[in-house]
């Protein structure tokens, strides 16, 4: 679920969202992963409208400054769906990256 021990995704993508985009995304299922994991933090997967974030980041160490980019890098991912163009796909397209970099 969305609540962590430490973290409170709910809260974060509600906040995220209103700040930086102006509540224009749909809420997705929100959710920590089973395990903890280190080379991925965070995914988003349109089939199922759910974004994960590792388990990994809901600890007292981790700044929220931390699991709030990850969850923002995220809904970009809802925001700016992967582009199909000539049999290759650009997941990180140059608008996604732009507005990666808006991120306080």
């Amino acid at each position: 679920g969305a609540q962590g021990e430490h973290y409170n995704l709910e809260k974060i993508f509600d906040l995220i969202n209103q700040k930086n985009f102006q509540n224009s995304i749909s809420k997705p299922i929100l959710t920590w992963s089973a395990q903890k994991t280190y080379r991925i933090l965070g995914r988003y997967d349109p089939a199922h409208h759910t974004i994960t974030i590792s388990k990994t980041l809901d600890d007292e160490k981790v700044p929220p400054f931390v699991v709030m980019y990850v969850v923002f890098h995220e809904m970009l991912h809802i925001k700016h769906p992967t582009e199909y163009k000539n049999g290759r796909h650009s997941i990180h397209t140059p608008a996604f990256r732009r507005e990666e970099e808006e991120f306080e």
